[in-house]
């Protein structure tokens, strides 16, 4: 591991940079935390619900290279398409040595957790996780907890049922989870700025490209200053 004993906390509204020698392992520690590299051993890392993480890349034209036909509207359309970062679902990292649980559902339709084989041979996986709301019941520490609704595989959608975040991580599906995290949070920001190609100019402009840089210009055309602007405007 490049990493030993290392402690990073990032709060609501800060702005952080992470400074020190080549190869300290500034690079490897920010991948971690915005879930590029897999975490091993004990450690972890914890993100609120409602966060969205950004990451410019050292290499800054490392999140448009794979686009450079689209114009920068049209890559920031198919970024974001569906509420969803799909530079973000790309990079994420899949989940090392989790130890998972295994739930049934019993005759009464209520989740269990599975205690002998007979169990876990009727044992549920999840399909899909479709959607997310706050739980009745607080955490320990007074935060929010958070039900997600989640269709069984080999379930009817009508079947599909409310389960509390926590036993869906015991059962490894935390990426998933995130995921449906990560698309509630962008749905939030798009009631207030609708993914439309007006609106996506108009951001774009608030970064030094015009409508025509914008809308007309292939990403691969552009010069090295307005490709960063792209990358600062996604």
């Amino acid at each position: 591991p490049t990493l030993y004993n290392v402690s990073i906390e990032v709060s609501l509204l800060s702005r952080v940079a992470v400074i020190g020698p080549n190869g300290a392992g500034k690079s490897t520690m920010i991948k971690a935390l915005v879930g590029e590299l897999p975490i091993t051993g004990k450690s972890i890392v914890w993100k609120h619900p409602n966060v969205r993480i950004s990451y410019v890349a050292q290499h800054a034209f490392h999140h448009v290279e794979q686009h450079l036909d689209k114009t920068p509207t049209q890559y920031l359309l198919w970024r974001f398409a569906g509420g969803e970062d799909c530079e973000a679902l790309n990079h994420r990292a899949e989940e090392v040595k989790v130890e998972k649980s295994k739930y049934w559902l019993n005759q009464a339709g209520v989740l269990c957790k599975c205690t002998n084989d007979k169990e876990e041979a009727c044992a549920v996986t999840v399909e899909q996780i479709l959607s997310r709301k706050k739980s009745k019941s607080k955490a320990g520490t007074g935060d929010e907890k958070y039900e997600y609704s989640v269709k069984w595989h080999n379930f009817s959608l009508e079947s599909a049922m409310w389960v509390p975040r926590e036993i869906l991580v015991e059962m490894g599906h935390l990426r998933m989870i995130q995921r449906e995290d990560e698309k509630q949070a962008a749905a939030h920001g798009l009631v207030a700025r609708p993914l439309t190609q007006p609106q996506v100019e108009e951001h774009l402009a608030g970064f030094g490209l015009d409508s025509n840089l914008a809308s007309h210009t292939r990403i691969g055309i552009l010069s090295g200053g307005q490709k960063v602007k792209v990358v600062l405007g996604a």
